[in-house]
Order: C-alpha cells, then structure tokens, then sequence
C-alpha cells in the first residue's frame, strides 16, 4: 500500500476570468484533496491502465474526497463539476512508497 505521498505538479494562478485546471492540494491516507473543483464534483479514480478504483465519489465544500486505500503507482482522477456534466477534466497523480 501507498503511504499517501503524492508527487505533484505546481500550476501557475490563473489570471481575472481564466479558468483554473483542477489539481491535487494532497493526498493523506484515504483523502485526497483537489483545489479548483466545485462543491459536488463527480470524481472518478482509475489506474493509468484504465482500471477503476473509485467510481463517481463526491467532492466536500474544502475540495476532499475520500478515496480507497492506494497502492504505489499512477492515477488518474477524471473530474465532472456539478451543473457542467458534460465537461469533464483529468489530474494525474502519483502515489510513492
């Protein structure tokens, strides 16, 4: 099992009325925390072979979703926002040992 560190990318703030990419804020035993997602996201978890490992889990008002226990490896968060189903954005994240 993973000890809920995470390798992350650092995004630049974004500028008046540019929209922000979600990413992960951290990742802590079963929480992971995402910044720029709306209250109630849809977040949906998969290996980056396509295995599911967690499947349309909600986002809190801070952003966190609980989360199965993960291994050691890559992930994907594929990220739906609440009125805008449609759109969908992706995170990608690492969980080391």
């Amino acid at each position: 099992m993973g000890t809920g560190k995470a390798t992350l990318g650092l995004q630049p703030a974004a500028a008046d009325g540019q929209r922000v990419s979600p990413r992960v804020r951290m990742l802590a035993g079963k929480s992971l925390c995402l910044a720029n997602v709306g209250t109630h996201a849809a977040v949906s978890i998969y290996t980056v072979s396509g295995r599911p490992v967690g499947n349309m889990l909600r986002t809190g008002i801070d952003g966190t979703v609980r989360i199965p226990r993960l291994s050691a490896g890559a992930y994907i968060a594929r990220i739906r926002n609440g009125a805008r189903r449609r759109e969908m954005q992706t995170v990608n994240f690492v969980v080391s040992n």
